[in-house]
């Protein structure tokens, strides 16, 4: 069964958000089924019932040798964030990097939100793709 485990910064990044709990309870949902949990080992997935969500590999990051991904909840309320987890497949654990507002990130590799991803990532001592 596939481990879900929050990333240091992680917690951080939620507990500043005004739309905390319902976050929180998206995760718990996903979390709290298997079928769901299997969605986010894929390169890109749609959710469509509870809880609603898509995700998606980032290409960007996956050419650099990072395996991950993100989480796009469908909720009205919190549509507008962007959940950054990295998958290892070699363990089946997910681990939760970062939670950033959609418009004020683009996924570029020299954001400093990229950097401190990559620098986690690395730390986790998660495997390369290259």
């Amino acid at each position: 069964m596939i481990e879900i485990y929050e990333g240091d910064y992680f917690e951080a990044d939620l507990s500043g958000l005004s739309e905390c709990d319902l976050i929180n309870a998206f995760l718990d949902e996903l979390e709290n089924s298997p079928k769901v949990l299997d969605e986010l080992t894929k390169w890109s997935a749609e959710h469509n019932s509870n809880p609603m969500f898509n995700v998606k590999a980032i290409v960007a990051f996956q050419n650099k040798g990072f395996n991950l991904y993100r989480i796009r909840p469908l909720a009205k309320r919190i549509n507008k964030y962007r959940i950054i987890y990295a998958y290892n497949g070699q363990r089946d654990e997910i681990y939760l990097l970062a939670i950033v507002k959609k418009e004020e990130y683009n996924y570029e590799p020299d954001d400093p939100i990229s950097q401190r991803i990559f620098d986690e990532y690395d730390e986790l001592e998660l495997p390369k793709y290259h």
